[in-house]
């Protein structure tokens, strides 16, 4: 199988994390610009970078995406809205979770 940049070189996420945060920095983009991934490891890597980056869990279930938004304090879900109950939607919002 094909090697991944972060196996090429293990430092590649945590570059990728600074480049990301140093844009939304320079250009004030806060209230505009959201980062998304499927990996609470990744997500809390951007966090501990910059607190204020809109962080947004990109999901395949929605119940493993709730808990894990619930656990990391994280404000948004993506995932497909076809797999997804008005009552899931409810809870979400509950958590004060988009």
């Amino acid at each position: 199988r094909p090697t991944t940049c972060s196996e090429q070189d293990p430092t590649a996420k945590e570059k990728y994390a600074r480049t990301i945060v140093k844009i939304i920095k320079e250009n004030n983009a806060y209230s505009w610009i959201s980062f998304y991934d499927g990996t609470p490891e990744f997500l809390n890597l951007v966090r501990s970078m910059d607190p204020q980056v809109n962080l947004v869990f990109n999901a395949i279930n929605f119940d493993e995406a709730l808990d894990a938004c619930i656990a990391n304090n994280y404000s948004e879900i993506v995932v497909g809205l076809n797999d997804v109950t008005k009552e899931q939607i409810k809870v979400a919002h509950d958590h004060n979770i988009k």
